[in-house]
């Protein structure tokens, strides 16, 4: 997510900025979950649909209905996909002679409440979906092209692409490895927060994937404020690693909070600490004793650049997209076959279930009451 209404806060400010369209004499490091998200989900999907058009095909000639081997969807849609990142990397000038590749490592501490949200979001949006398919299959009401629309939007990211180099968070890697002359290609507009990242391409996505080049001292000077101010007013601004003050939008905190207090870390002081007071500073007048923001996790990651690893006891099993998406494809596309040819067949029964797992509350708690332990073919 980043940091909410940032960058269409610069825009409505005026913070000059610049479309890139190529890097080849810049030293580049690359955000690459951020940056190809979009195109590893679409293509993931794709390879899903073709897997299930093949799959239906089977069913209605042989009346097999087997295992599928998912892991070999996967690989080959891993191996396409990395093909053409590749080549969209190399046309804007990114090659191994001046670009670091960052992928996402292991979920950290900090994040895991946006983490559990996410998820949440998920497991019901995939629960409603598969209710809506078997709906269309049993009785034919709803929009087929809004449950195919939404099944794309919900298929997560090959696991193989998950498997960063970065120890947790990619923008945190990148953050401590950078040099000041140094851009960071990135979708996620945290990058702007860090003191040491100086500029920022930030992908946008209007067709295909353009970068906009903002450089942090027009983004200090148009805003008549510190580097140190900037990271404050991220700090301090919906995020993934804190709990925000509910009204406290990025303009809001920038007219009212940052304009009006001169935060400056004195020399030899502690950053984190001197933080630390600025935002109980900002807590004692923004915040009602019901709502008290968190903050500490967000100083942790945007000033000291640390992360801490997530206990045994919070790590959860990860959501089965792929193969839900698949099964729904499946049973769409044989009922496709079924209602244009003369012979009836059976729609698939997979030995996979959807999956078994409850949601979880914001501190990883489960909750029996949201139960999605049936599978597509039961309705």
């Amino acid at each position: 997510m980043g940091i909410r209404g940032l960058v269409k806060f610069f825009e409505d400010k005026g913070v000059p900025h610049t479309t890139r369209q190529r890097f080849t004499e810049d030293m580049v490091h690359v955000d690459m979950m951020s940056v190809f998200y979009p195109l590893l989900r679409a293509r993931h999907y794709q390879a899903l649909s073709d897997e299930a058009s093949r799959i239906s095909k089977r069913i209605n000639a042989t009346q097999d209905h087997g295992v599928f081997q998912m892991c070999s969807i996967i690989q080959s849609a891993c191996s396409s996909t990395a093909s053409v990142i590749n080549r969209q990397l190399r046309e804007k000038g990114v090659t191994p002679d001046n670009a670091t590749l960052h992928f996402d490592g292991a979920r950290s501490q900090g994040k895991h409440r946006a983490h559990l949200i996410r998820r949440n979001a998920t497991i019901q949006s995939l629960t409603t979906l598969r209710q809506e398919a078997a709906e269309y299959l049993t009785t034919g009401n709803g929009n087929l092209t809004s449950i195919l629309r939404r099944a794309k939007n919900n298929t997560g990211v090959p696991g193989h692409f998950k498997e960063g180099v970065c120890e947790f968070e990619s923008d945190v890697c990148m953050a401590r490895t950078c040099g000041p002359t140094d851009i960071i290609m990135s979708g996620d507009s945290d990058a702007f927060v860090y003191s040491t990242i100086q500029n920022v391409a930030f992908a946008t996505q209007n067709g295909e994937r353009s970068y906009e080049m903002y450089k942090k001292y027009d983004i200090l000077q148009t805003l008549d404020i510190t580097s140190d101010q900037l990271s404050l007013l991220g700090i301090i601004t919906q995020n993934d690693y804190n709990v925000h003050i509910q009204g406290m939008t990025t303009r809001r905190n920038y007219e009212e909070f940052i304009m009006d207090n001169e935060f400056a870390i004195d020399q030899g002081a502690e950053p984190a600490m001197a933080f630390r007071e600025a935002v109980q500073a900002y807590k004692n007048q923004f915040a009602s004793p019901d709502a008290q923001g968190e903050f500490h996790d967000a100083i942790d990651v945007f000033v000291d650049f640390t992360e801490a690893p997530l206990g045994a006891e919070q790590i959860l099993p990860p959501i089965d997209d792929a193969n839900t998406v698949l099964e729904m494809l499946v049973q769409i596309e044989s009922h496709k076959i079924q209602s244009s040819s003369a012979p009836p067949v059976q729609p698939p029964q997979f030995d996979t279930p959807y999956w078994s797992i409850g949601l979880v509350d914001e501190k990883g708690k489960g909750s029996s009451r949201h139960s999605t332990s049936a599978t597509l073919s039961d309705n």
